[in-house]
């Protein structure tokens, strides 16, 4: 399999991205960096930022696909909300040019990358240098965590691939059983259909 990859951590002020190559279970980091809107623009401006620039980073690199981290309820509300919006911005850029999107909770990239939900932010941003052999701890953490996102997709999307396998295999017993039951039922009702029982008349069917 080959295929580029997409990684998006959101957010209104700084979203970072990532660009990440598979090569069979080969992971390499291609580019990334940070879209960082002032407080100063207004809200829609900036939104509009992160849509532009994120679709002119998928112009560039071509990814076919996309991991994107979701917006974590444990921060203020207002920073959720705001977080939130640059994640929709980012979604259309996505959606723009027809990219397959996954979405990811911290604590499931945390698992991805690291192997443990709680791992801290220094843990995911070693892990990630090494995973994708870099001589240097991506900066900013927006552009580490985007990275992060993308590693998530790759190794995700084989878990689920396998689990989508057994589930389809389960499906195809549960279905077999099914038609045995079916069958055995069937021949019971012939069976005691073919049995002869008496009319009104008397008469025997």
């Amino acid at each position: 399999m080959e295929r580029t990859i997409l990684g998006i951590d959101p957010g209104l002020a700084n979203t970072g991205w990532g660009i990440v190559s598979q090569r069979g279970p080969r992971l390499a980091c291609v580019a990334y960096g940070c879209v960082s809107t002032s407080a100063d623009m207004p809200l829609a401006h900036r939104l509009m930022k992160v849509q532009r620039q994120i679709g002119a980073v998928i112009a560039r690199f071509e990814p076919s696909c996309a991991g994107v981290e979701t917006v974590w309820f444990g921060q203020n509300v207002s920073a959720a909300f705001a977080t939130g919006q640059a994640r929709g911005a980012a979604l259309v850029a996505c959606a723009e040019r027809d990219l397959y999107v996954e979405e990811f909770s911290p604590n499931q990239i945390k698992l991805a990358v690291v192997g443990v939900g709680t791992a801290d932010k220094a843990q995911v941003q070693y892990m990630v240098r090494q995973v994708l052999s870099l001589s240097d701890v991506p900066r900013p953490d927006h552009a580490a965590d985007a990275l992060a996102a993308a590693i998530c997709f790759a190794t995700h999307e084989g878990f689920a691939h396998a689990e989508g396998r057994f589930d389809h295999l389960v499906a195809q017993a549960e279905a077999r059983d099914a038609a045995a039951r079916r069958g055995a039922f069937g021949a019971a009702s012939s069976g005691r259909a073919a049995k002869t029982c008496p009319t009104k008349e008397g008469t025997r069917i």
